[in-house]
């Protein structure tokens, strides 16, 4: 079965005329070797790198007649640039080898080439690299009070139910009682009902409040089910 050797970009794809004497690629990963004491030295496996491989042969006159020549009548430099341009761009390709199960994303790492014997073929040596998709997981850091690079002021976010009286509220005739939800925390009650979340010290240092819940002096955590003076 006669294979075929390819490397595509975006509609800019190369077939190798002539098949590489070899084809595959290397699998890679990296261990390293740690000395521990009374032991030794023990590998440790450290997870795996990026596949490579090497492919390397010629590119035939325009005008020879091989019999072995998988695509004919084209100029050998016109493949040459073209790898030399993906090389020095950084360009993502596909290596696909047919009939096997090569198919994967790569990038020229190393490229060389050079005629000899004066028959107008171009001998070449090419290093491909695996290039796979790097997936990082967002991170948002845990808001903490009192830290001034917080996003949003005050974004404490309120806890599970906490273990205090929650007995009626004396509340002034001015005022309402708001109840809090899980999940919320001063500055969002403060946007609510003052439109500005920059006000939460109204809330929190209210002395009705203070006197329910005396943790509020020292700190803006609030809990599920607080019932709140909102003056």
């Amino acid at each position: 079965m006669s294979i075929e050797v390819y490397l595509n970009a975006n509609g800019d794809n190369l077939r190798f005329p002539v098949c590489p004497a070899e084809v595959g690629k290397n699998i890679n990963v990296d261990i390293s070797g740690e000395k521990i004491i009374k032991r030794g030295t023990v590998n440790i496996f450290n997870g795996s790198e990026p596949d490579s491989i090497s492919l390397s042969g010629f590119f035939p006159n325009a005008s020879a007649t091989y019999g072995f020549i998988d695509v004919k009548g084209q100029d050998p430099y016109g493949y040459v640039n073209k790898i030399e341009k993906w090389c020095k761009s950084g360009e993502r390709l596909r290596y696909i080898v047919t009939g096997t199960p090569i198919n994967l994303p790569v990038k020229v790492s190393h490229f060389e080439y050079k005629e000899k014997d004066g028959s107008g073929d171009v001998y070449f040596v090419v290093e491909l690299k695996e290039d796979a998709d790097i997936n990082i997981p967002e991170w948002s850091p845990t808001p903490v009070s009192g830290n001034p690079n917080n996003p949003v002021v005050n974004k404490v976010y309120s806890r599970p139910r906490d273990n205090v009286d929650l007995g009626k509220v004396k509340v002034k005739s001015s005022g309402k009682v708001y109840t809090v939800k899980h999940g919320e925390y001063l500055y969002l009650i403060a946007q609510k009902y003052y439109g500005n979340g920059k006000l939460y010290r109204k809330i929190s240092q209210h002395p009705e409040n203070l006197k329910r819940y005396p943790k509020l002096k020292n700190s803006n955590v609030i809990y599920s089910n607080w019932k709140l003076v909102i003056p």
